[in-house]
């Protein structure tokens, strides 16, 4: 089983704890081209500004998908 890790910048990071803070229970998709990835539920507020996006992939999905994500720099 592979799985991709994304860091969020700190402006980011504190975005990401209070959408997850406010829609705790709710589900979340992960996009990638306009496809459903996976789809999560949130359990918890996500602290830190790290992800670990997991799933039934392998490899050469795991590197489309990391590969996708591109950084947003201002």
């Amino acid at each position: 089983m592979y799985s991709v890790s994304i860091q969020f910048s700190p402006a980011a990071a504190e975005k990401l704890a209070q959408l997850t803070k406010e829609h705790m229970r709710d589900f979340v998709a992960i996009l990638v081209d306009g496809k459903l990835v996976t789809a999560a539920k949130i359990m918890d507020e996500i602290k830190g500004g790290e992800v670990m996006i997991t799933g039934d992939f392998g490899r050469e999905e795991a590197e489309k998908i990391a590969g996708s994500i591109a950084p947003v720099r201002k």
